[in-house]
C-alpha cells in the first residue's frame, strides 16, 4: 500500500505555519504461505560457473527491431526453442490480466480493433470481418490485437482490391489488465510495425501450420519445423505464468521480469489509468511462482524499486535482481533515480540484499568501471540490449555473469559444449552417480582414440537411474 500523508505543522498559538508530507510503502506479509528456511537461492550464486547464456523472451524480441526472431516471442515455444538451443536462463515479462493471473507479456496496453466491412466510394457499410464483399458472413464481428499503436488510430489501408473496394480499421488501445485471461488468448497477435491488416480466417485463432497470427514473420522456410515439434497452444500468445512453469524444460532457468508501471524521465507514464495495488500485485505474482516453480532455477528482476524491496521481503527463496538504465538515447529511462543511476543502483541493491543488478549495456560502455564497482559489492551482473552477437562474449570477458540477448538459436547449436551449462551439470552429476553405483561401464577407445563412450550397465540397470534428480 503506497500512500501519501499530510502532517500539519503548527505554532504554540496552535495557529499553521506549514505540513509535512510524507510518502510511504506499507508492505505486507505474504498471506497464506509458508516462508520456511527449508530451501532458499536467495544468496546463493556459483561463481565458478562461466557466464551464463539468457535468451531474450525467448529466441528474442518479434517487433521493433529488423531481425526478427523466428518464433513469437514470450511464447512457450519460443522458450523451448532457446533452451533446446542451449539457454540457460530465458527472460520473459509478467504482469497480470484482469482476474489477478499473472500472464507473459511485454507491453502495458493492447490495441483492438472492430474491422469494417469494405466501403465503395465513401458509403458506410455494416461491421467487416475479413471476408471478401460477396462473401455471406458480413455481419460477423472479430477483435484484432495491435501492440503498441496508438489509440484511436484510423487506418486506411490500400491498395484497393479487385472490386474497387477499400477497407478501414480504427485501433483502440486497452490496458492488458482490463481484459481476463480468456479475452487475452482470444486475441491475434499483430503490430503497428506491420501495415497489412490481420484477418480472422479460422475460428480458433490459428492457423494451419499451428501457429497464432497471420503473419510469416514468425517462421521461416529454414525453420519449418517450430510449428511441428511444438503444439499450437505453445504458439499462443498470453500464456500464463503457470503454463509456462509447468511446459517449458525444468533445466532452462527462468529470469522473470515482473513488470509494473513506472514514470519516466519527462513525465511520460507507462499506463496513465491506475494500476494494481502493489501489494495485491506482488502477492499474486508470488503466489503463482512458489506453488508451481517446483525446483527450477528462478530469478525475479524488475526496473520497479519498491516491487522489487516486495519482491525481497515478502519471500526468501528467490534471488531478486535490480533493472538498471541510465542511457536515454534509444529509450527514456525511468525517472527514479534507484533505476537509473548506476552509483546509486549499486548502494541500492547492497542495502535492500539484491542478489545483484541487471544493466543496460550501453550504461557500460558509457562507465566501464561500473563492472567493477559491482563486483567489489559483491554482486552479480547481467547485461541486457545486445545488439550484435559478437558483444556477447566481449561483456562475458569484461565480467558479466549473464547476457541477455535475442536470436539465440542462431549463435548456439545446444549440442556438446555448447548446451544448457545446467544440463550438463546435471548429466555429470548422474554419471558419478551412476558410475559410484557399478551401474555404469566404459566402453573401449575406438582407434586408439582416448575418449571412450560411457553406457549403463544393462545387467544392474533399473527405472530409478534414469530419475530426475533436485536441482542445486
Amino acid at each position: 500500500m503506497q500512500e501519501t500523508r499530510i502532517v500539519p505543522i503548527t505554532s504554540r498559538q496552535h495557529m499553521p505555519i506549514g505540513q509535512l508530507t510524507v510518502d510511504y510503502l506499507a508492505i505486507k506479509p505474504l498471506p497464506s504461505q509458508d516462508c520456511s528456511m527449508q530451501v532458499s537461492y536467495k544468496y546463493y550464486w556459483k561463481r565458478t560457473r562461466r557466464p551464463l547464456d539468457v535468451g531474450h523472451r525467448g529466441v528474442g524480441s518479434s517487433y521493433g527491431t529488423s531481425k526478427m526472431a523466428v518464433v513469437k516471442e514470450n511464447t512457450i515455444a519460443s522458450l523451448n526453442r532457446a533452451g533446446s538451443h542451449g539457454a540457460d536462463f530465458v527472460e520473459f515479462d509478467v504482469h497480470l490480466s484482469k482476474d489477478l493471473v499473472p500472464i507473459v507479456f511485454h507491453d502495458f496496453t493492447v490495441c483492438i480493433s472492430m474491422n469494417k466491412r469494405p466501403v465503395k466510394g465513401g458509403e458506410q457499410a455494416a461491421p467487416y470481418n475479413g471476408t471478401r464483399a460477396d462473401d455471406k458472413t458480413e455481419d460477423n464481428r472479430s477483435l484484432v490485437y495491435r501492440d503498441g499503436a496508438a489509440a484511436g488510430n484510423a487506418e486506411q489501408l490500400s491498395p484497393q482490391n479487385g472490386l474497387g473496394w477499400s477497407r478501414q480499421e480504427e485501433l483502440f488501445e486497452i490496458p492488458v489488465k482490463e481484459l481476463t485471461v480468456a479475452h487475452l488468448q482470444k486475441l491475434k497477435l499483430s503490430h503497428s510495425e506491420h501495415k497489412q491488416i490481420e484477418l480472422h480466417e479460422e475460428d480458433d485463432g490459428y492457423r494451419d501450420d499451428g501457429s497464432n497470427g497471420a503473419h510469416d514473420v514468425f517462421a521461416s522456410s529454414s525453420e519449418s519445423d517450430v510449428s511441428a515439434s511444438s503444439s499450437r497452444a505453445d504458439h499462443c500468445s498470453f500464456p500464463t505464468l503457470e503454463d509456462v512453469l509447468h511446459r517449458v524444460n525444468i533445466h532452462v532457468g527462468f529470469n522473470i521480469e515482473v513488470k509494473y508501471p513506472m514514470e519516466k524521465v519527462g513525465g511520460m507514464k507507462e499506463l496513465d489509468s491506475l494500476y494494481f495495488e502493489k501489494n495485491l500485485f506482488t502477492d499474486a505474482v508470488l503466489k503463482c511462482i512458489l506453488q508451481h516453480g517446483g525446483n527450477r532455477r528462478i530469478i525475479l528482476s524488475t526496473f520497479e524499486p519498491d516491487i522489487a524491496v516486495m519482491l525481497q521481503l515478502k519471500q526468501n527463496k528467490y534471488p531478486i535482481m535490480l533493472l538498471v538504465m541510465s542511457d536515454g538515447k534509444k529509450w527514456p529511462p525511468y525517472a527514479d533515480v534507484r533505476s537509473n543511476q548506476m552509483d546509486v543502483s549499486v548502494n541500492f541493491a547492497v542495502c535492500e540484499k539484491f542478489l545483484g543488478l541487471s544493466v543496460y549495456t550501453e550504461d557500460l560502455k558509457n562507465e566501464p568501471d561500473a563492472i567493477q564497482r559491482a563486483k567489489d559489492a559483491r554482486l552479480v551482473l547481467f547485461g541486457w540490449g545486445i545488439e550484435e552477437y559478437g558483444q556477447v562474449q566481449q561483456l562475458k570477458d569484461s565480467g558479466l555473469d549473464g547476457v541477455i540477448f535475442d536470436r539465440i538459436n542462431e549463435f548456439k547449436t545446444g549440442v556438446d559444449h555448447q548446451a544448457n551449462v545446467f544440463l550438463l551439470e546435471y548429466r555429470e552429476k548422474m554419471r558419478k552417480k551412476l558410475l559410484e553405483e557399478g551401474k555404469l561401464i566404459e566402453h573401449s577407445p575406438l582407434h586408439g582414440s582416448s575418449n571412450g563412450q560411457w553406457y549403463l550397465n544393462s545387467c544392474r540397470r533399473d527405472d530409478s537411474d534414469l530419475d530426475e534428480v533436485e536441482m542445486s
